[in-house]
């Protein structure tokens, strides 16, 4: 029977099934998915998916009007799929409506499909930002609407297609449909942004198995670029198990705890007087072009291991430089050097997190 209607001609009727109470019907949601759908093709490259996806977008709930789904309703998305298929739609359409409710969670196997993934994405977001303003608590026990199910979904689905994507301005976008007010923003923004944080936290540990001090140290600023974050972290976790992680965190600690609590510093090469801090002033500036190259194209590993190399220069200058000289000008331009050492080494991780292990010993 459902085969016999027009698929794309139960969208208008969207608009008599509620979503949830205070958000609207599902007509309302897919207008909001498909405008979060256009900036995740727009976010990854990938405008050529850009039409096809539009239309997926609309029409991804329709089948929640027809019999069999009804009937069974685990089968929402698979059969608009299958629907859709039979009815000779183009495969980037129907496949991203059969897939758009997966993944089921972090253990569930990698969609086929990168445009199923980018609709999930969406629809996902939509969800969690529509929770959150309406005052679901996400920190319960429970999570009866599926909050965090919906993020560790949206990281595994990012992590499976090595999507450049920050998730930061999504949530923003997403909220933006929902928030009343400046406060109301701000407030489900940070809300969101934390819950995602501590489910990255929570699959790098869990389901990824990487030691918590490595987890730590790569969860900083930007740790809502949720590929960026796994890459890094599984470049400390190669570095670590060859035993090189140690030397990096003992050279930031270092860095870290001579200019603890200073404001950054003015760097001048005029103002440079030792032999040793010259000569550190002149690999740095010769090394950090390259360093920066391999970070633009997250090979955080060898961006390590290139840091690394400064290793003896950096604990020379320790040894033979008087970084605290009465001299004002000499101190601060030396305390500068040391900041932008830092800040290179922190574009890949605060490896001063990092616990050092004795031989044998395991976290």
């Amino acid at each position: 029977m459902d085969r016999k209607i027009d698929y794309f001609s139960l969208k208008p009727l969207l608009k008599n099934v509620m979503f949830q109470k205070e958000l609207g019907t599902y007509l309302d949601k897919i207008g909001r998915v498909a405008a979060l759908v256009d900036f995740l093709v727009n976010e990854t490259h990938n405008g050529a998916l850009r039409e096809k996806l539009q239309k997926a977008a609309f029409h991804c709930k329709n089948d929640l009007l027809t019999k069999m789904v009804r009937e069974f309703p685990s089968l929402q998305g698979i059969m608009g799929g299958l629907y859709l298929k039979e009815a000779g739609e183009d495969p980037v359409v129907w496949k991203a409506i059969y897939g758009h409710y997966l993944p089921r969670g972090l253990a569930d196997e990698k969609l086929d499909d990168l445009g199923a993934g980018i609709l999930s994405i969406a629809d996902r977001i939509d969800n969690i930002a529509g929770f959150v303003g309406k005052g679901i608590k996400i920190s319960s026990s429970k999570d009866p609407y599926g909050i965090r199910r919906d993020a560790n979904a949206i990281i595994k689905i990012i992590v499976d297609f090595k999507l450049a994507v920050d998730l930061a301005p999504l949530i923003r976008l997403a909220v933006l449909n929902f928030a009343k007010k400046d406060a109301d923003l701000r407030r489900d923004c940070d809300a969101i942004n934390e819950l995602f944080i501590s489910r990255l936290e929570n699959s790098l540990k869990d389901y990824w198995h990487l030691r918590y001090d490595i987890v730590n140290a790569v969860l900083g600023k930007d740790a809502l670029s949720v590929y960026d974050t796994f890459l890094k972290a599984e470049a400390l976790a190669k570095l670590a198990a060859g035993g090189l992680v140690d030397q990096l965190a003992a050279v930031q600690r270092r860095l870290k705890n001579i200019s603890k609590g200073m404001e950054r510093c003015h760097f001048s090469e005029g103002l440079l007087k030792d032999h040793e801090e010259k000569i550190l002033s002149d690999i740095f500036k010769e090394s950090k072009p390259r360093i920066d190259a391999l970070i633009i194209k997250k090979n955080y590993l060898q961006a390590s291991s290139e840091i690394l190399e400064m290793k003896p220069i950096i604990d020379r200058f320790f040894d033979k430089v008087l970084v605290m000289d009465e001299n004002e000008s000499l101190r601060k331009n030396r305390i500068a050097l040391l900041q932008r050492i830092d800040e290179l080494l922190s574009s890949v991780a605060d490896f001063s997190l990092l616990v050092e292990l004795k031989p044998g010993e395991k976290i």
